[in-house]
C-alpha cells in the first residue's frame, strides 16, 4: 500500500511539474543564456534590435527587443556573483545606447549612463563586467533616448536571490513557484510606436501612457495556478509613465520583498498610515496630533510608480476552472488638463485623476490541488532578520524637483521644462553633490510640484526614513514614517509638496568592468545619477547627479 502511494504521489508530482511548465512557457520570460561554466560567473551576450509584436487587433507593430523578445531575457543570479554581458547594438541609424542596471550597486564603468560611459553606436558592442552584492528585484533598460525606446520594448528582468530563500521554501514560508512579471504600457498610432520625444506639451507633462497593458509582452495574458497553491511573482514597473496599482478581488496580494531583497516580515499594503499633524505657522488653529494619511489605494493593494518592483505572494482561491482576474486601478498621481480659467488657458488637476475605470492586466486560472496542501501565509510572519538602520555621518541641503510652467507655456525647449536645484539635466551642471568613500549621507528630496514624481538614484541603495507634506496655505505639515523594516529600495515615490527623507551609505566597491577581466570600473568613484524616473521628466530636465570623489 505504501509503494503504491509513493507511486501515486509521484505521478502527481510529474502532473503539477508539467502544469508548471506550461504555466511559465505561456506566461514567464524566456532566461538568458549563461555560457560560462563557473558557478559563480553569469556571462550572456544581449542584442537590441527591431523585433515585430502583434496586437489584440492583429496589427503588427516594429518594435524594439532584446534578442528578439518582449521583456527580454531575464537574467538571475545569486547575490555575489559576478555578470559579464557583451551587449551589441543593431538598433536602426539614430539609436545610440547603453544597458544601465537598474538598481544594482556596480562599479561606475558599468551602470550605462553617459557619465559613466560613451553611447554605443549601432552597430557597435560593448562589455558590462560587474558584482552583484545585493539580493532583490532589478531590471534593465537604456539610458539613451529612454523614453522613446523603453516604449518600443527594450526593458527585461534582472533577479539576484539570496542564500535565506531556500531555507523559507523548506520552511514553507516562500512557494516554489516563482514567476518574474515585467509591467509596461505601449503606445501606438495608426500602426506605429508613437513618437514620445515630439508629445504635445500637456502630454509632455503628464508623461504618455500606452492604451495597451502588457504584461511579459502580452496583453491579459492567463497564469495557470493551483487552488491554495501559493505563487510567488517578482512584479517590475517597466513603463515609462503608468503607475500600476494591482488588485486582486477578493484576496490579499502580500508583500515579501522588493528592491532589496526579502523584507523582515510579510506585509500587506495600502491603507491608511499613522502619522502626525504639526502647526507651520503661529495663525494656525487647527487640529494637530495623530492622524491617518491616506496612501490612495487600499489594504492588499500594491502599488508600483514607474521603475519600482515588489515580491509578492498571491494564494488562488476558488473552484477548479475559475478564472480569476487581476485589475489595473488607476492612482490619482497628479495628472493634468488645460482648462479656460479667468486667467486664460491654464494647466489644472485633472478631472478624473485617479477615477478612470479599471483595466485588466492578467488572469489565474485555477487547476485543482492534486496534493490537497494549501499555502499558508498571513501578515506578519516572519522572514529574514532585520537589516541595521543606518545612522548618517552628514545630512545635504535638500534637493529639489521642479517644473517649470512659464518655460511650458511660452514654448522654451523641452529640455529646460523640467530641473532638479534650478538646474535642467546634467550637461553643463556645476551644482551637483558630492560624497565620499566611507561617509553615510541622508538627502532630502522635495518635490515642489502638483504630481507625485518616482525619485531613482543610481549606483546606491538607501533606506528611507520618513515623508514630510507640508500644506503651507493651509499652515500645518504632516509627517509619516515609511520604512519600520530598514528596507533598502532605489526608487521612490515622492507626493506632490513632499519632501522624503533617505540614507545610503558610500562603499568602495572594487569590482570588475571593461575591458573583460580587469579591476578599472572606479568601484564607486565616479558620477552616478538621480532623477525622476517618468521618462519624460528626466530626459527633459529632472536630472542632476552625484559625484563621488
Amino acid at each position: 500500500m505504501k509503494g503504491t502511494t509513493k507511486v501515486a504521489g509521484f505521478i502527481l508530482a510529474l502532473i503539477i511539474t508539467s502544469f508548471n511548465a506550461m504555466a511559465f512557457h505561456k506566461f514567464g520570460v524566456k532566461k538568458a543564456l549563461d555560457i560560462n561554466p563557473d558557478p559563480k560567473v553569469f556571462e550572456t551576450t544581449i542584442t537590441a534590435s527591431e523585433s515585430t509584436i502583434t496586437l489584440p487587433s492583429g496589427e503588427v507593430v516594429t518594435v524594439f527587443a532584446y534578442n528578439g523578445q518582449i521583456p527580454g531575457p531575464e537574467i538571475r543570479v545569486k547575490q555575489g556573483d559576478r555578470v559579464i554581458v557583451h551587449f551589441k547594438n543593431e538598433l536602426p541609424e539614430g539609436f545610440p545606447s547603453t544597458i544601465h542596471w537598474h538598481g544594482i550597486e556596480l562599479n561606475n564603468k558599468s551602470d550605462g549612463t553617459l557619465v559613466t560611459q560613451s553611447e554605443v553606436l549601432p552597430g557597435e558592442s560593448y562589455t558590462y563586467d560587474f558584482i552583484v552584492p545585493r539580493a532583490g528585484v532589478f531590471w534593465y533598460h537604456p539610458h539613451v533616448r529612454g523614453a522613446q525606446v523603453v516604449n518600443a520594448g527594450l526593458y527585461a528582468p534582472f533577479i539576484v536571490t539570496q542564500p535565506e530563500e531556500k531555507t523559507l521554501r523548506r520552511q514553507k514560508k516562500l512557494p516554489f513557484r516563482d514567476i518574474s512579471v515585467v509591467l509596461s504600457d505601449l503606445a501606438v498610432v495608426d500602426g506605429q510606436l508613437k513618437d514620445i520625444e515630439e508629445t504635445p506639451m500637456l502630454e509632455t507633462m503628464n508623461g504618455t501612457e500606452g492604451e495597451y497593458l502588457l504584461v511579459n509582452g502580452k496583453v491579459n495574458p492567463t497564469l495557470l495556478a493551483s487552488i491554495d497553491r501559493g505563487v510567488r511573482l517578482r512584479l517590475i514597473n517597466a513603463s515609462i509613465t503608468r503607475y500600476f496599482r494591482l488588485s486582486l478581488p477578493n484576496h490579499n496580494i502580500y508583500r515579501v520583498g522588493g528592491e532589496g531583497g526579502l523584507i523582515e516580515q510579510v506585509r500587506l499594503e495600502g491603507g491608511p498610515l499613522m502619522g502626525m499633524r504639526m502647526a507651520m505657522s503661529p495663525d494656525y488653529t487647527g487640529n494637530t496630533g495623530m492622524i491617518m494619511i491616506d496612501q490612495g489605494y487600499n489594504k492588499g493593494e500594491i502599488l508600483l510608480a514607474p521603475a519600482q518592483r515588489a515580491d509578492i505572494i498571491i494564494v488562488p482561491k476558488g473552484g477548479i476552472g475559475d478564472e480569476l482576474q487581476v485589475k489595473w486601478l488607476d492612482f490619482a498621481r497628479g495628472r493634468h488638463q488645460m482648462e479656460m480659467t479667468p486667467m486664460g488657458m491654464m494647466m489644472t488637476e485633472a478631472g478624473d485623476d485617479g477615477l478612470r475605470p479599471s483595466k485588466d492586466l492578467f488572469k489565474i486560472k485555477l487547476l485543482p490541488n492534486f496534493l490537497n496542501q494549501a499555502f499558508e501565509i498571513v501578515e506578519g510572519d516572519s522572514l529574514i532578520e532585520k537589516p541595521a538602520k543606518l545612522l548618517e555621518d552628514r545630512t545635504d541641503s535638500q534637493i529639489k524637483l521642479q517644473a517649470d510652467m512659464m518655460a511650458m507655456m511660452m514654448g522654451m525647449p523641452k529640455a529646460s521644462w523640467f530641473q532638479i536645484d534650478d538646474y535642467s539635466g546634467i550637461e553643463g551642471r556645476t551644482n551637483y553633490r558630492t560624497a565620499s568613500v566611507g561617509e553615510t549621507v541622508k538627502w532630502e528630496t522635495h518635490n515642489h510640484t502638483d504630481m507625485h514624481h518616482p525619485f531613482h538614484l543610481h549606483g546606491f541603495s538607501f533606506q528611507p526614513d520618513m515623508f514630510v507634506k507640508m500644506n503651507h496655505e493651509e499652515g500645518y505639515m504632516d509627517m509619516w514614517m515609511n520604512n519600520m523594516h530598514n528596507e533598502y529600495v532605489d526608487t521612490i515615490n515622492i507626493p506632490p509638496h513632499t519632501s522624503a527623507f533617505y540614507l545610503f551609505h558610500i562603499d568602495s566597491r572594487p569590482g570588475y568592468a571593461a575591458p573583460v577581466g580587469t579591476t578599472t570600473g572606479n568601484g564607486a568613484l565616479g558620477n552616478w545619477v538621480f532623477h525622476c524616473h517618468i521618462f519624460q521628466h528626466g530626459e527633459n530636465g529632472m536630472m542632476s547627479f552625484l559625484r563621488v570623489e
